[in-house]
């Protein structure tokens, strides 16, 4: 370094110290002023630090100026590299598609994955808390945790800020499950059995069977099978195709390895299967006359596989209003809820909790005890000898 021009401060009233910065590709001295209202010495120390500083960038590229990455890249590098194609389509775009796409990456929009801390979670917390369940915020949660447990492994950030402990705020209420009585199971089924339009065949199979409803719409005619049975090897999901972006229904399996099962039906049921038509004949169109053979035991008026939101319009609600015209004491559920009616009923009729679970396809009892059991009160008055 050279030594300070003047001892004394110029008429700015600041100290200057020239330091030697470097050299340029002749081999010249690059001298840079340092100024300071302190003196010469601190004028000289500044011009220290910044020749250290200069030194290291040299050495190692400069330090603390690295731009932080967005959130949303570094959320969508996870979902592209840890769950596209390593999970099934409808498990991906339900459980880990829909929390970053629809709530992580709109509320933290644009902001760098680095300035994100743990004040700015419990506010994400607080917000969804406010409208949606605490297993849907639970589901979000996860992602977030995962996402960054995948940045601070790449050394995209130092410190995870989804550790430690969030205050758990009152989540919305998710609507309570309702279920059919065994009477009025009863009344729902015989209605069925005389109604001519479609969706009648479904709702018996569902109240009979317990199975989801991804799980009826995947049924092929050699599901049936000859002992009285239905054998659940697979589901149908719609789900976004990753190249055209559109809608399709997937077949590829089960939700996990305990839907695969197979449940024994009542004789009722094996010979309404038995008797469904397997054919659909084109009586208008271009292909008027044309018969074709659907693949599926329930299929859409063309022949082919249920979009199972189509399905619910055009077959399951059409059903339930037409029978609740009826049976106006009678309320409409929703598909799901034939699965609540259908566990709960069993457990009534004192099927042990291991047979209901393996009817059911669960991995344990447990989700019985905790979300498809119900309690009705006039069962409990008849088995507790009540007047």
């Amino acid at each position: 370094m050279s030594k300070t021009k003047k001892a004394a401060p110029k008429k700015s009233g600041y100290y200057e110290y020239k330091g030697v910065i470097g050299k340029d590709e002749y081999g010249f001295e690059i001298r840079k002023s340092f100024y300071s209202k302190k003196g010469p010495r601190d004028a000289k120390e500044k011009a220290r630090k910044y020749i250290e500083q200069h030194a290291v960038e040299e050495a190692i590229g400069p330090t603390g100026t690295e731009p932080d990455i967005l959130f949303c890249t570094v959320a969508r590098k996870w979902l592209a590299i840890y769950k596209k194609g390593n999970v099934k389509g409808n498990t991906y775009y339900g459980t880990y598609e829909i929390p970053v796409e629809k709530h992580l990456i709109p509320y933290f929009d644009k902001v760098g994955i680095r300035k994100i801390c743990h004040t700015d979670i419990q506010r994400f917390i607080n917000k969804k808390s406010k409208s949606y369940a605490k297993g849907s915020v639970k589901k979000m949660m996860a992602c977030l945790k995962s996402i960054f447990d995948m940045a601070v492994a790449d050394n995209i950030v130092s410190k995870d800020p989804t550790h430690g402990q969030f205050s758990k705020p009152k989540y919305r209420s998710s609507p309570a499950k309702r279920f059919y009585t065994k009477p009025q199971r009863d009344r729902v089924i015989a209605f069925a059995k005389t109604y001519s339009g479609p969706g009648a065949l479904e709702v018996i199979t569902l109240l009979k069977t317990g199975i989801s409803r991804s799980e009826l719409l995947g049924l092929k005619p050699e599901n049936v099978l000859p002992n009285q049975c239905l054998d659940i090897v697979q589901g149908t999901v719609a789900v976004k195709d990753e190249k055209s972006g559109k809608r399709v229904i997937l077949s590829d399996g089960l939700k996990n390895k305990f839907r695969k099962r197979t449940i024994p039906i009542d004789s009722e049921l094996f010979e309404l299967l038995q008797q469904k038509p397997r054919t659909v004949t084109f009586t208008k169109g271009s292909r008027k006359g044309k018969t074709v053979t659907p693949k599926f035991l329930f299929f859409s008026p063309c022949g082919k596989v249920w979009d199972p939101d189509n399905w619910r319009c055009r077959a399951y609600e059409p059903f339930m209003q037409a029978m609740h015209k009826a049976n106006p004491d009678i309320p409409i559920l929703h598909a799901h809820e034939l699965r609540h009616t259908f566990a709960t009923l069993l457990k009534e009729d004192g099927a042990d909790d291991f047979y209901i679970m393996r009817m059911c396809g669960w991995s344990s009892s447990e989700m019985f005890r905790t979300r498809y059991g119900h309690f009705d009160p006039e069962v409990a008055r008849e088995k507790l000898g009540l007047t």
